[in-house]
């Protein structure tokens, strides 16, 4: 299914800067993607929420689903 057309720019960024998080719930994540555009991306099962890898930068962490890494790799090729 090709998720990346019924993206926004700047979801599509959001993507890619959740990728750098690779399997790991990053907390900096919070601090780069819009709080409204996370949430839209946890809502639509592209990104997943969990306890931080880093627990002294923050309480909850965020990495991409299986489906969000599709997503990344539709984005970064076209």
């Amino acid at each position: 299914m090709d998720t990346a057309n019924g993206l926004s720019p700047a979801e599509k960024r959001s993507l890619r800067t959740i990728a750098f998080a690779l399997d790991r719930y990053e907390p900096f994540v919070a601090h780069s993607v819009p709080e409204r555009t996370l949430r839209h991306l946890l809502d639509e099962g592209l990104a997943s929420e969990g306890p931080s890898s880093r627990p002294a930068v923050g309480e909850k962490g965020y990495k991409l689903t299986d489906r969000g890494w599709d997503t990344v790799r539709q984005v970064w090729t076209r």
